[in-house]
């Protein structure tokens, strides 16, 4: 074997040599003599459910000897924060820092065991950054701890020494403290030249320093504790940090710190023959404008030249050669800048590298001048008159120059040397871009397998995302993703194929395809006739960020902002039943949704939903606001369900007994809520009658002539007058105040004794229904969830402000069945729904179905988990059907905690008190809820259980004040004059006895 000349060795052997020389910049010292060691606070406590409490914090630095020590004392407080705590880990760039290790100390029970021991420390060079894509070139000391255990407390000591890293460089930091966690003390003690220039800036949460004098030295100090966990929120605005920052800067002014940086940020190669052959290659032979040149010299170097950070040493500051980075194929931010800059300045055209930040963003205005407020850089363009900034380091951007996207980086610093401060650094409006979603639907009449086509078209920045995506995951796995997002809507569907893409980079467009087959769609109707589909636009709801409904939020909360989408929905299908057209729409401060239902023909109809942000930024105050507006979006606009005519074979499921009509609805799959239905009842019962009179003439024993022939004509001629005729007598109806001919027909052949309205029988489908849960929000931290189902509204009565009013009043009649249709039109407009919910579970319990009632109480309790009437409406089920009172009790105190301030719980709670003869309870109860003024009509059964209440307690001064109250609330209620009957009575009064009968006779109330 031939011994090579070089020894294939050498780069091992070398690396090795690297790491020994990184291990000699670490030292094992005692403390210096300038710091400061104070008793660290033992007994603070900490977070009741911290696994480790930080009882210590401290940074002390000496800036003429640029030294910097810090000290951290923790305690372990479980044996998780045993297993993640006892390996410390200290980082350091050996080529311009030195570490010197003081002390590793575990104290327990006043004993203390030291760990600073060369000999346990194990130096690695971990590039703990890799996956980043970023080298940094750090070594790290690992130092193993023996024998910890919960209860220890671990300190650990060390000083960081930094050298210079550019000529003129001075002293500039960046300090904060974590305001989420709990800390027993921080301080930061900073010792300076009797002087020296240095001037401190920081947010509004850090105190100012206390200063005092030591020998040669000027000594500031900031100092404070964090005595609890704040809840800090997410999806804040950018630059809005969990940190209290303080900046430390012997920097005069800007153009004293950009001094420095243009002196190694300077073209090193204005002529090189190299760049000018690759400049040649990248624009070709044509001839081009400027704008086409550098579209095509920024997409060189966004898309040929690959993103890696090589940041050890100089590698942070300083940017590799233009000519080093083309021939490498590599860069870091820094080197594809200078890279691109130099380009563009050889075509002609004004370009220099501008310094940001990704995290404080704007907020670097706010701090003083200084070089490690930035952690990135990109490229300001002048062009044709206009300052566009590019980020070289985003590949498989599209469009033209000066429409393209870049990150909402707020401010940033120019490197030229007629810079004088940061300037402003936002994308142009036109790169915002919309993206359209389209999906095709084919549904069979006969058979449950359909098909789906969906299709997405982006543009500008949404072009950008999708397009990234696309690249990073491919057309299979992209198809294979939409699918399972559909699957959750759709239940059983299986993939057609990868998906198919057509991009336009000139014009940053692109088109994607794909397709997938429906095993099945939608559900069954309970007679087997129909099947309804339901669909949510899924992509529109991806967009959406809200903050937590109900729960006061103390910070802004940041919005998507740009975003303009448009998901369009097509079904075709032989057995679509027609609909009518409409627009829904909501148009606020915030946002813009319009939804369109357009039927097309016969076997076509189309839905539209759009939406477009307003605002990035959603303040405090205006929480209540946002949520009213995007709750009527959510609960009428966004989502649809459509009906179709079933041929195909089924099997009918069983006839529904009183205990299982409940259930089948409740479990049955949770497909998607259908938010705004198309399909009435009118059109379902229309269609079933029909049917059956279809069904009657076919099978009478004539001539198959006959019965093909004439059956079918005087059918449809049947079908066409009798429609006519419904339709006609309903819209007569639906102008008297919104009532039915069936409400009539009960009131006339009706007794005054309660009767049960058909959506009430045992044999008949539950009108309420367990919404589903809606798409999630990707990537966003706050999710809506829950949308409740909407009823048909074709066939209801109209609702308006005086419905609920009108609904509580037919209840007290006992009339359920005009009670319970004004309930469901209330749902329907999504108008005061969580009221009629609870109207209608009353009506459920005046019918003799508490079964059913107690259900719809616990929808409402589930899907409005911030309001207490669902809670409230359990316990009066469990006051009237449980013995003791500790069940109701016990669901008062669940409503009493989601609506502390509720009227009507403070009141039943005092009424089940005192009816369990638990007087003093009751009265104190009363006395630390006084009644409110903002009582609504319909809430007079509030009022009545105070009156009650009182009556039990044996304080009628008190009763009758209530009732005065609610003879001004309403002096229609049937209620209130039961409740005046029962007082008279109480009291003993004939005359007030008889005037209460009187008026309940007028107002058709029983007298029991």
């Amino acid at each position: 074997m031939e011994t090579p000349e070089t020894d294939p060795f050498a780069a091992t052997d070398a690396s090795l040599a690297a790491a020994r020389q990184a291990e000699r910049t670490f030292q094992c010292v005692a403390d210096p003599a300038w710091v400061v060691l104070e008793e660290p606070p033992w007994d603070f406590s900490g977070m009741p459910d911290d696994h480790a409490t930080t009882l210590l914090q401290s940074t002390q630095i000496d800036i003429p000897t640029r030294q910097i020590h810090d000290r951290l004392v923790q305690r372990f407080r479980t044996q998780e924060a045993v297993e993640r705590l006892s390996q410390l880990e200290i980082n350091w760039d050996p080529e311009w820092e030195t570490i010197q290790l003081h002390d590793v100390v575990i104290h327990r029970q006043g004993q203390q065991r030291s760990f600073a021991d060369r000999s346990r420390i194990l130096f690695r060079q971990r590039e703990t950054e890799i996956s980043r894509l970023v080298l940094d070139g750090e070594m790290t000391a690992l130092i193993v701890l023996h024998d910890t255990r919960p209860g220890d407390c671990v300190e650990m000591r060390f000083s960081r020494i930094r050298r210079a890293r550019l000529s003129g460089e001075k002293f500039d930091r960046l300090w904060g403290y974590d305001r989420t966690r709990a800390v027993g003390r921080w301080q930061l003690i900073l010792r300076k030249g009797w002087g020296a220039p240095l001037a401190w800036k920081g947010d509004s949460e850090v105190p100012p320093p206390e200063i005092r004098s030591e020998a040669d030295r000027e000594v500031w100090q900031w100092s404070g504790s964090v005595e609890r966990d704040p809840e800090w929120e997410n999806q804040l605005p950018p630059g809005m940090l969990p940190q209290s920052l303080l900046h430390l800067s012997e920097y005069a002014s800007w153009t004293e710190a950009l001094d420095v940086l243009n002196a190694v940020w300077r073209d090193p190669a204005p002529d090189s023959p190299a760049l000018q052959g690759l400049l040649g290659e990248i624009l070709g032979n044509a001839i081009l404008d400027e704008a086409e040149q550098a579209r095509r010299v920024v997409n060189w170097v966004q898309n040929e030249v690959r993103y890696l950070a090589l940041t050890g040493g100089l590698g942070a500051l300083v940017p590799a050669a233009p000519e080093e980075t083309a021939e490498r194929r590599f860069g870091d931010c820094k080197g594809k800048t200078q890279l691109l800059c130099h380009l563009l300045r050889r075509i002609g055209l004004r370009a220099d590298p501008v310094l940001v930040n990704s995290g404080i963003q704007n907020r670097c205005t706010a701090y003083l001048p200084g070089l490690f407020l930035f952690d990135h850089v990109i490229v300001r363009l002048e062009l044709r008159g206009q300052v566009r900034f590019v980020d070289p380091t985003i590949a498989r951007q599209g469009g033209p120059i000066l429409d393209r996207w870049i990150p909402h980086y707020g401010s940033g610093l120019v490197l030229n040397p007629n810079a004088e401060e940061p300037e402003s650094v936002e994308p142009p409006a036109s790169s915002a871009g919309t993206l359209r979603v389209t999906e095709n639907f084919t549904l069979s009449d006969r058979d449950a397998h359909s098909t789906l086509r969906w299709r997405l078209e982006a543009t500008g920045h949404e072009a950008d995302h999708l397009r990234g995506q696309l690249a990073r995951v491919g057309s299979v796995e992209f198809a294979k993703n939409e699918v399972n997002q559909l699957r959750e809507q759709l239940g059983d569907i299986q993939n057609a194929g990868p998906a198919t893409a057509i991009d336009d980079l000139e014009e940053n467009r692109i088109l994607i395809e794909g397709g997938c087959v429906l095993a099945q769609f939608g559900r069954l109707s309970q007679d087997g006739r129909h099947r309804l589909f339901s669909y949510t636009p899924r992509w529109l709801f991806s967009c959406l960020a809200a903050p937590a409904k109900g729960k006061p939020r103390k910070h802004p909360f940041s919005l998507n902002h740009p975003i303009l989408v448009r998901h369009e929905v097509n079904v075709r299908s032989r057995g679509l039943l027609s609909v009518r057209q409409m627009s829904l729409g909501t148009d606020c401060r915030w946002f813009r949704c319009s939804t369109k239902f357009r039927p097309i023909d016969k076997q076509n109809l189309s839905v539209s939903f759009t939406y477009q942000s307003k605002e990035a930024t959603l303040q405090t105050t205006d929480v209540t606001s946002f949520w009213g507006q995007l709750s009527k979006v959510l609960e009428t606009q966004l989502g649809c369900q459509i009906v179709i005519r079933w041929k195909g074979p089924a099997r009918l499921p069983p006839p529904a007994t009183p205990d299982s009509s409940s259930s089948s609805e409740i479990s049955r799959p949770r497909i998607a809520p259908p938010l705004h239905p198309l399909f009435t009842r009118q059109a379902a019962n229309a269609e079933a009658w029909f049917g059956s009179t279809f069904r009657n003439h076919s099978t009478r024993q004539t001539p198959r002539a006959a019965k093909w022939g004439l059956a079918g004509v005087f059918g449809f001629i049947g079908f066409m007058v009798i429609a006519n005729l419904i339709l006609s007598n309903l819209r007569q109806n639906e102008n008297r105040r919104g009532r039915t001919w069936i409400e009539d027909y009960a009131r006339q052949s009706s007794s005054r004794q309660p009767q049960i309205p058909p959506s009430l029988r045992p044999d008949q489908q539950i009108f309420d229904r367990v919404p589903s849960k809606t798409p999630t929000l990707a990537d966003r931290p706050e999710r809506i969830t829950d949308i409740p189902f909407q009823r048909p509204p074709q066939d209801l009565p109209r609702a308006d402000q005086t419905t609920l009013l009108r609904a509580a009043h037919a209840l007290e009649r006992g009339d359920t069945i005009e009670a319970t249709q004004l309930c469901d039109a209330l749902i329907a407009a999504g108008q005061q729904e969580v009221e009629a919910r609870f109207l209608s579970g009353r009506v459920a319990l005046l019918a003799g179905r508490s079964d059913l009632a107690k259900q719809r109480f616990q929808i409402l309790a589930d899907q409005w988990p911030n309001r207490a009437e669902g809670f409230l409406g359990l316990a009066q089920i469990a006051a009237a059907t449980v013995e003791g009172k500790n069940e109701p009790l016990l669901l008062l105190a669940a409503a009493k905690k989601r609506q502390p301030d509720h009227p009507g719980v403070a009141a039943f709670e005092a009424l089940v008190l005192a009816s369990d003869r638990q007087f003093e309870r009751a009265a104190a109860l009363l006395e630390q809820n006084p009644l409110s003024g903002d009582l609504q009509p319909e809430q007079m059964d509030w009022l009545l259980f105070r009156v009650r209440a009182y009556s039990l307690l044996g304080d009628f001064d008190a009763a009758k004040s209530v009732l005065e109250q609610a003879e001004k609330l309403d002096a229609e209620s049937i209620l209130y004059w039961r409740a005046r009957r029962e007082f008279a009575l109480a009291l003993g009064d004939q005359a007030g006895k008889s005037a209460a009968e009187y008026h309940l006779r007028e107002l058709g109330g029983k007298i029991e």
